[in-house]
C-alpha cells in the first residue's frame, strides 16, 4: 500500500479549539482573509521534515509561539505507512519543539473518550503521551531535534546508520514509523512539498537534490 498523509489535527493551536483537516482525496480549504488557510497549508511540509521556523519566518511569532503556545497545544499528523496507520505528535516541552510517534490511528488511540478525558486533566502533552497514551499503544521516546525527526520520517539512512544513531534508538524508530519501505528513503521530500509556499532558493534546493541522488547512486554501485 502507498504512504500518505491522511489528516492534520490541531488543538489550542492556530485555531483555538480541536480542529481536523482531512487530506484524503481532494481537499478544499477556503475562507476569507485571516481564516487560517495558509496557516493550515504550511503544516504539510512540516510533516515531511522541513524546519518549521522556515515556514513561518515572515510571521511576527515563532512556530512554537504561534502553533504550540499552550501546555495542551499540539499538532497531530495521521499518516498511512504501507499497511499501518500511525501518528506523529508535535508539542511544546521546556519551551522547545518535540515530537513523539504513536502507533495506530488517532481516533482509536489519542481520541477515545478516556484519552480525551485524560488530556483535559494532563499537566502537558508530554505527560499525556508518555503516561496515558503509552498504556494504550506504542509511543516512541521524545524526538528532540528537527534533524532527527526528518531522518526518521524520511528514513534517511546516511543519518541513521552511524553508531550513535543506532545506540540512541533512532534507527529502530525509523524502521517502525518512517514513510518508506525497509531499505528505501525519501530524502528531500520536505523541499518539494514546500515549493508551493516558499519559492525562494528553489534552484539551490534542486541542485542539492540532484547532487545527493548522484552521490547515492555512486555509493550503491
Amino acid at each position: 500500500m502507498k504512504s500518505a498523509l491522511l489528516r492534520i489535527i490541531t488543538n489550542q493551536s492556530a485555531f483555538p479549539s480541536l480542529t481536523e483537516i482531512s487530506l484524503t482525496g481532494h481537499s478544499n480549504i477556503s475562507g476569507t482573509n485571516g481564516a487560517g488557510k495558509t496557516s493550515s497549508l504550511v503544516l504539510v511540509p512540516v510533516f515531511y521534515g522541513i524546519d518549521p521556523q522556515y515556514m513561518v519566518r515572515e510571521k511576527p511569532k515563532t512556530f512554537l509561539d504561534f502553533y504550540l503556545s499552550k501546555a495542551r497545544s499540539f499538532v497531530i499528523f495521521e499518516y498511512q505507512r504501507q499497511d499501518q496507520i500511525s501518528c506523529v505528535v508535535l508539542y511544546r516541552h521546556n519551551n522547545t519543539l518535540h515530537y513523539r510517534f504513536v502507533k495506530g490511528d488517532a481516533d482509536s488511540t489519542l481520541f477515545t473518550e478516556q484519552s480525551k478525558m485524560k488530556l483535559n486533566n494532563a499537566e502537558n502533552i508530554d505527560c499525556w503521551l508518555s503516561e496515558d497514551i503509552a498504556q494504550i499503544t506504542e509511543v516512541s521516546r521524545q524526538i528532540k531535534t528537527i534533524k532527527d525527526y526528518c531522518a526518521i520520517i524520511q528514513h534517511n539512512l546516511s543519518h541513521l546508520s552511524p553508531i550513535k544513531a543506532r545506540q540512541s534508538g533512532l534507527k529502530d524508530i525509523a524502521d517502525k514509523f518512517s514513510l518508506c519501505r525497509p531499505g528505501k528513503s525519501m530524502r528531500h521530500i520536505e523541499r518539494l512539498t514546500s515549493v508551493m509556499h516558499k519559492k525562494t532558493k528553489l534552484m539551490e534546493g534542486l541542485k542539492d537534490m540532484v547532487a545527493d541522488c548522484f552521490i547515492d547512486s555512486q555509493l550503491n554501485n
